[in-house]
């Protein structure tokens, strides 16, 4: 059977975005009548033909009332299990059934483990659902991830920044400008000699955001007051490293780092110490990361596809990054 034609195979051959596309096809102002009519002659030529019901959910969305059907998007993780909860996981979860409520939907949480991690399983429980598209939970204990998912069958994307063997729209932290706006509040304070303790991995997993502008911002000796650490450091390595660089502030990823390093040695107090993951009670200033707006961001990425009826992994895959927001103190 033939796959159905979307509005991005219309945009491919007529050479025009998705979103012109669609204002041709629902005879919006914002494109010229000649566009209009060469999208109508090529959508005619490839017989298309807009999904109904998505038609119809949209209309009631922007006329502001209430969706009467029962909608569900599907928020799917690829690591661990329904039986060991996690609060980073239920911050992402109240994000994502935030943003879908707005729209009439609701989000159902699945797991890769409970089905054996058997892909055509989970697929099939999806679809007996009546799923409507696809949010894939942010991945933490790995940098890349390969998954043999039928991608022309729901709309989806991506929670976070890990890599993956497909160009997966996505909405995720923006690392780099996180470390920017850390490295501007220490020219505010007056840090002179700052130090920098990143996991490896995880600055991996941030594409090399974090590092890559700490190492940029030109500031004397950046690159030897950076550690990229491999997580097997003893204490008495740590302890030497803040002997050697003797810090005025400190900045690290999580906060889980920032006990090992002050149980080192590291003494400074909230205002000194930068966390990059902030958390409530953490006793440092740093960035939040607010995964759980990040999570809104990509159910409007899905509600997206199903608005224009496109499916597939797209040839320019959308990303959407966040710089999290600044917090002063551990209780703000």
């Amino acid at each position: 059977m033939s796959s159905p034609v979307t509005l991005s195979g219309i945009a491919r051959r007529v050479g025009l975005s998705t979103a012109a596309v669609s204002y041709a096809l629902r005879g919006s102002g914002k494109v010229s009548p000649e566009v209009a009519a060469r999208v109508r002659a090529m959508a005619e030529k490839l017989g298309y033909r807009p999904n109904p019901r998505i038609g119809e959910l949209m209309a009631q969305i922007r006329a502001g009332r209430a969706v009467s059907r029962g909608d569900v998007l599907a928020l799917v993780c690829l690591e661990g299990r329904r039986s060991a909860p996690d609060d980073f996981l239920q911050h992402v979860l109240e994000g994502a059934k935030r943003r879908a409520a707005m729209h009439g939907f609701g989000v159902e949480i699945f797991w890769l483990a409970e089905v054996e991690g058997s892909v055509s399983r989970l697929v099939s429980i999806l679809r007996a659902r009546g799923v409507a598209g696809v949010v894939f939970a942010p991945v933490n204990q790995t940098t890349k991830v390969e998954l043999d998912w039928p991608w022309d069958m729901f709309p989806f994307a991506v929670i976070g920044m890990a890599e993956w063997g497909q160009p997966v729209p996505r909405a995720g932290h923006h690392h780099f400008e996180a470390m920017r706006r850390v490295l501007r509040y220490f020219d505010e304070i007056g840090v002179r000699r700052p130090a920098c303790w990143l996991n490896e991995m995880n600055d991996e997993r941030a594409h090399r955001g974090w590092s890559a502008a700490w190492l940029a911002s030109r500031m004397r000796g950046a690159s030897r007051r950076l550690r990229l650490a491999r997580g097997s450091e003893s204490k008495k390595e740590i302890a030497a490293w803040l002997k050697q660089m003797d810090p005025d502030a400190l900045v690290v990823a999580h906060a889980g780092e920032l006990e090992m390093l002050r149980s080192a040695g590291w003494r400074a107090g909230e205002e000194r110490t930068v966390l990059l993951n902030w958390r409530p009670g953490c006793g440092a200033c740093g960035i939040e990361q607010s995964y759980d707006e990040i999570a809104g961001s990509v159910v409007d990425l899905v509600l997206a596809q199903l608005h224009h009826n496109t499916r597939g992994l797209p040839e320019i895959p959308s990303m959407l990054l966040f710089p999290g927001r600044w917090r002063s103190g551990s209780t703000a």
